[in-house]
């Protein structure tokens, strides 16, 4: 079988498997809960905060965080589909770039 080359999106699926898919959002999944405020507040908190670990990782050891995703990828991710780009978010970050220059913000030291 031949070697497939590591992409971005493959990062993308992995991240999500460590940070959303194997954690509290899989037990709101598998219990049926309403995702009410105290719920959602939970998730984002767990999302965050291993989203973060994640980078963390990334920047502290970087073998040890591709060995990490690459499992992830292994496993799960691979039969996902791939990712696209989202134009809601890139439209956001032109919006917002736009306000930020318009008030005087230097983004270089956001």
């Amino acid at each position: 079988m031949e070697k497939k080359q590591w992409t971005i999106k493959d990062e993308a699926k992995a991240i999500v498997a460590l940070a959303v898919r194997n954690g509290y959002l899989e037990d709101i999944h598998a219990e049926g809960l309403v995702v009410d405020d105290e719920v959602m507040k939970k998730l984002i908190k767990e999302v965050v905060n291993r989203v973060y670990t994640l980078l963390l990782l990334r920047e502290e050891n970087i073998k040890k965080y591709i060995a990490t995703l690459a499992i992830q990828n292994f496993f799960y991710t691979r039969r996902w589909a791939d990712p696209e780009k989202d134009d809601e978010v890139t439209k956001a970050s032109e919006i917002i770039t736009k306000l930020m220059k318009k008030k005087g913000v230097d983004l270089q030291k956001v």
